[in-house]
């Protein structure tokens, strides 16, 4: 699954795993697009995790949608572990 993320960052959230990031303090994060990644990936999942609280984000597959438009923005000093 791939993460688009404001500044023209991208991730790929390889499944079955998290990242953290940390908003730097003079930055926010926007988390705009979620897209799965080449062909035959199946299912995927993804989720935030923030203050100890766990929110879906998106479900993707299984023929449609392969991709999905979000607008989820992300604070300075805040620290966001997204899971694939």
């Amino acid at each position: 699954m791939y993460v688009a993320l404001y500044s023209f960052f991208g991730e790929i959230a390889k499944k079955g795993t998290s990242t953290e990031r940390i908003i730097a303090d003079n930055e926010c994060a926007h988390l705009t697009q979620c897209c799965l990644t080449g062909t035959g990936s199946g299912f995927a999942h993804l989720s935030v995790v923030k203050d100890s609280a766990k929110f879906p984000i998106c479900h993707l597959g299984g023929g449609a949608p392969t991709s999905v438009t979000v607008n989820y923005v992300f604070f300075p000093d805040e620290t966001v572990v997204f899971y694939a």
